[in-house]
């Protein structure tokens, strides 16, 4: 295999002495461009397997000009440097990065980047689920409340009180939280009033998974048009979050693992939304397909549309900048065992609990559900596990 080449777009003068030594040491070849047409010209001279561009370029932005290296080279990995917030004020943002690279970062992360992508061990989206998502007329922006709520939590002076306060500062999404938080799927014994509270009440992973989930929720008010139960979605996918959460402590008693897998769990079934909301009859057809033919929604799904939900929801929170994790985990929920032997991994809980939510609390719709993959876990050493988790999360309902 030839030394991996990698293109860097922007004016970072400062980082390129940095990025050079790590290509002498890890055998890269490094290119730097600094603007998205001088990028254009290098891309149609040499062969890159990844383009690495700032959000601002001069002349064109760095999404619009990964979106033009996804037209015309979709086997190119394709990285966006910028903070998350500033992502959903750029024209072009759907589908143009396969990863975005939160700012300010140094040289040791984005190595990092780029070495999971050329080893395989980070999911990447198809071009049919680049070109499904990027045409979709309704679509989330992404969540500017979620992305402040990470930045205070950075900070040394982060409370529950400032995160309740930072939520309540946005009133529409304040009361589509509340309505959630209040709703049958929480089962909370007293009733919610107030942001802050709900943060006590839930914690802040938690409440940074349900703001993910309010925010996308919120843009689908056309699913009512539609034969899509959207509450029951949202039921099995807090019956699926909780189970994934229980799993992955279990498993991984310490760490982000847990906290991962309960956001993963919440939304693994976006897609859903995705499509019911913006291929709306295609998709109601794509239903009866499924019943009639006695498979899964996802085989259906990849007959109408040529990717599923989960690819296609994995592809909308690659776009946003959700930790890698978490999308991989959406994504391949239906799919885990492209992951390969990675050992337990948000991945491992949400695939496991999507089926035994399923088992508890069954969505009927007429078509077959999904199944676990055996052979997955037992190749993570995971198979006798499976029994154990059923119980453990039977019990503590």
């Amino acid at each position: 295999m030839e030394s991996p080449r990698v293109m860097f777009v922007g004016e970072d003068q400062d980082l390129w002495p940095e990025l050079l030594k790590s290509a002498d040491r890890d055998n890269w070849r490094f290119t730097f461009a600094h603007g998205g047409d001088e990028a254009l010209v290098a891309l149609d001279e040499q062969n890159f397997d990844a383009v690495v561009a700032n959000l601002t370029l001069p002349g064109m932005s760095g999404a619009e000009l990964l979106q033009e290296v996804r037209h015309r080279r979709p086997d190119v990995w394709r990285f966006l440097r910028a903070q998350p917030e500033a992502v959903a004020k750029a024209e072009g943002w759907a589908a143009a990065a396969h990863q975005v690279i939160d700012l300010p970062v140094g040289v040791e992360d984005i190595q990092t980047r780029l070495s999971q992508a050329f080893t395989q061990q980070v999911w990447k989206p198809s071009p049919v689920a680049e070109t499904l998502l990027s045409t979709c007329p309704l679509l989330p922006s992404p969540p500017k409340l979620y992305y402040r709520m990470v930045d205070l939590l950075s900070s040394p002076t982060a409370s529950l009180e400032k995160i309740g306060d930072l939520i309540e500062q946005d009133a529409p999404m304040a009361a589509k939280i509340l309505q959630m938080v209040n709703s049958a799927i929480f089962s909370l014994q007293l009733k919610v009033n107030r942001a802050s509270d709900a943060v006590l009440y839930l914690g802040v992973e938690t409440t940074k998974a349900v703001v993910l989930m309010a925010h996308t929720v919120s843009c689908f008010s056309s699913l009512k048009r539609i034969a899509l139960p959207a509450e029951k979605i949202l039921t099995h996918s807090f019956h699926t979050a909780r189970y994934a959460r229980w799993i992955a402590q279990m498993e991984c008693p310490r760490g982000q693992t847990s906290d991962q897998a309960f956001t993963a769990g919440l939304l693994h079934d976006i897609g859903k939304f995705l499509l019911a909301a913006n291929r709306g009859e295609a998709y109601v057809r794509a239903i009866e397909y499924a019943c009639k033919g006695s498979m899964t929604l996802q085989q259906a799904e990849t007959d109408f549309f040529g990717v599923d939900h989960a690819e296609l929801g994995g592809c909308l929170l690659a776009s946003w900048g959700i930790p890698q994790p978490i999308v991989d985990a959406v994504a391949l929920h239906h799919k885990p065992v492209w992951m390969g032997e990675t050992g337990f991994a948000p991945i491992t809980a949400v695939h496991a609990a999507n089926v035994l939510a399923n088992e508890q609390h069954a969505v009927d719709l007429g078509f077959v559900l999904s199944e676990l993959n055996l052979d997955y876990l037992e190749a993570g050493g995971y198979g006798d596990s499976v029994e154990g988790w059923r119980n453990a999360c039977v019990s503590r309902e």
